[in-house]
């Protein structure tokens, strides 16, 4: 079975203390679930498994642009690796935005531009958006969230200089785009 990474798990945390409500949309084989417990809600486009050996653990079967969810009632939305595969990220983003509530925040860990070209190239197609990290940041502050940040796939924050520096360099070779707005 696959495990989440680390650093995801170990942001998410920092937003998170037990009783605050996650919403993973997206959630796949909800990964996080064994993380979070009952704090967790995945929320999949289809509950159909992806083969016979992975399976979809999904507790809401919803688009991520029609959230079958109470307004003002998820303290963190966590969308991981999956982004980019939404039909209307503008219509996703207000539905986060919808579901969260005040101050609740959002994380999206997705794969910047250059991860997502070369995925494309092996996959044979260009049909999903490619983004820079700040390309996905402006994206979240249109749609409407405050105190949008990039945040980096590390256990602790850096200071100011390190950080600009890492985001560079990790657009430059290929990596995550992770992306922290609060409602």
């Amino acid at each position: 079975m696959s495990k989440t990474p680390d650093f995801v798990v170990n942001i998410i945390k920092m937003f998170w203390s037990p009783g605050k409500k996650i919403l993973e949309i997206g959630c796949g084989p909800a990964l996080l679930r064994r993380e979070f417990g009952k704090d967790y809600t995945g929320v999949d486009i289809i509950s159909d498994p992806y083969s016979l050996d992975l399976l979809r653990d999904v507790d809401i079967v919803c688009s991520a642009d029609n959230l079958q969810v109470r307004d003002n009632s998820i303290d963190i939305v966590v969308i991981k690796s999956a982004f980019y595969l939404f039909d209307s990220h503008t219509n996703s983003l207000k539905e986060s935005l919808r579901v969260l509530k005040p101050n609740g925040k959002l994380l999206i860990f997705d794969y910047n531009k250059r991860t997502q070209k070369v995925l494309q190239k092996k996959e044979g197609h260009n049909r999903y958006p490619c983004w820079t990290q700040w390309d996905l940041k402006k994206l979240v502050q249109s749609n409407g969230f405050k105190n949008v940040d990039l945040l980096l796939a590390e256990d602790k924050p850096s200071e100011k200089l390190r950080k600009t520096y890492r985001l560079l360099k990790n657009e430059f070779r290929g990596t995550w785009a992770i992306v922290c707005g609060t409602k």
